[in-house]
């Protein structure tokens, strides 16, 4: 739809009195013999950013909205306004172009007052214009000042932008060589046990222990091998959600870590009434061995690892204890994004390629559930799920703040219920 001039219909003095209210009627009237009335439908530009206009607007009644073009592809939304808002001032001062897109966002008409007309009235009764020229420049001071925050936020938002594209630079580097060590390590070791094998070498219960030996790395490079696929495709995969025994489902967690890490002494703390949830077995044993070989790998001197079940209503919360090394609490925002990794804890120095924790996340995060993380460097850590019994399926009106669990505390908390 066109825009088009339309008979006035209201009094422009009224709307004059909206944009310039420390102005009388009596000094306002001169300027509404200048405005006609436009009307502009939804979604029509009024006026576009670098182009040259003579013509100034005061919002009689609907909503427009301010943009400026960032990029070629970006057109970012400054901000919006309704009636009284007044916009193009600057070309009744010269010609200048415009320096925002100005749409409408909802069917508008607007007051225009062209440059032409301007110059006439302020030589005919210039006192009269002096009064409303000293507030249009007033106004444009203040858009000047405006103009600079949007531009020190805009700075401020690049350098921002610029210091997470070196973090993630850095991340992507020691990922890489992370990556490398941990496939070359295991490659290493199977490549020499094989040519001792090869060559005859070992025989007997040598050659029970070489073959042995070369199975458990080539496991853990197939689990590597895994664990990156997964990250690819985790978004994909959809939980097959059935009954599920959490306890019985721990005891397996349980044995499965032991025979691959030293897990040291580990318990399990469970109440007799906890309910059956509804739950994807895979993917939950998937994160709770994620979160337990955590848990295990962060106590190097064989503290114990507890794990305790607390039912709630229409929930079950499992939490993983540890009394190792604890998190840096600079470390915690990062502490679920993939591949954010932590080598090194005081004499302690930890493999891996910062998988785990951002598996667990997603996993339980796809069962409606979150984790929410309490750490104390050199005390250990707590990493307590939480999942819906129906397994995420029904939505709540009033959804349970997990924020809220534990206010009590004054230690730091970290939820991980979506994304960073």
């Amino acid at each position: 739809m066109v825009s088009k001039a339309i008979r006035m219909t209201i009094n422009p003095v009224d709307i004059l009195q909206q944009a310039f209210p420390d102005l009388l009627n009596v000094q306002l009237a001169p300027l509404a013999t200048l405005t006609r009335q436009r009307a502009f439908a939804a979604g029509e530009l009024i006026c576009r950013e670098g182009a040259y206009g003579e013509t100034f607007y005061i919002i009689d009644s609907g909503e427009v909205e301010f943009t400026k073009q960032f990029t070629d592809e970006e057109e970012r939304q400054l901000r919006t306004g309704g009636p009284g808002v007044y916009f193009g001032e600057m070309a009744l001062v010269q010609r200048s172009p415009r320096n925002a897109n100005v749409r409408a966002l909802t069917d508008v008409t607007v007051l225009e007052i062209d440059k032409s007309a301007f110059d006439e009235a302020i030589q005919a009764n210039p006192e009269m214009m002096l009064n409303i020229m000293r507030t249009l420049i007033e106004r444009m001071r203040n858009n000047d000042t405006t103009a600079l925050d949007e531009m020190r936020e805009q700075k401020e938002e690049i350098e921002r932008a610029y210091e997470e594209l070196r973090h993630q630079d850095k991340v992507r580097s020691e990922f890489l060589t992370s990556l490398a060590h941990e496939l070359r390590t295991p490659l290493t070791a199977a490549g020499g046990y094989m040519q001792l094998l090869q060559k005859g070498l070992m025989q007997g219960p040598a050659l029970a222990m070489g073959l042995e030996k070369v199975g458990a790395n080539l496991d853990r490079i197939i689990s590597l091998v895994n664990d990156l696929l997964f990250v690819q495709e985790i978004e994909l995969i959809e939980p097959n959600l059935r009954p599920v025994d959490l306890p019985a489902l721990l005891d397996t967690v349980i044995d499965e870590v032991r025979a691959k890490v030293d897990l040291h002494d580990c318990t399990v703390e469970s109440v007799s009434d906890l309910p059956t949830i509804q739950a994807d077995v895979d993917g939950l044993t998937r994160a709770f061995t994620e979160l337990l070989e955590n848990a295990a790998k962060f106590s190097p001197k064989g503290e114990e690892v507890t794990i305790a079940l607390h039912g709630r209503e229409g929930w079950v919360d499992v939490d993983f204890i540890d009394k190792g090394v604890g998190i840096a609490e600079s470390f915690m925002p990062r502490l679920f994004t993939r591949f954010e990794r932590t080598d090194r804890i005081g004499e302690f120095v930890f493999e891996g390629i910062g998988l785990g924790l951002a598996i667990a996340k997603h996993i339980i995060g796809s069962h409606g559930g979150s984790i929410t993380v309490k750490s104390k460097e050199g005390e250990g850590s707590t990493f307590t799920v939480h999942l819906p019994i129906d397994g995420g399926r029904a939505r709540l009106d009033n959804t349970i703040e997990l924020s809220a669990l534990d206010a009590a505390h004054d230690d730091h908390w970290l939820d991980a219920t979506g994304g960073e």
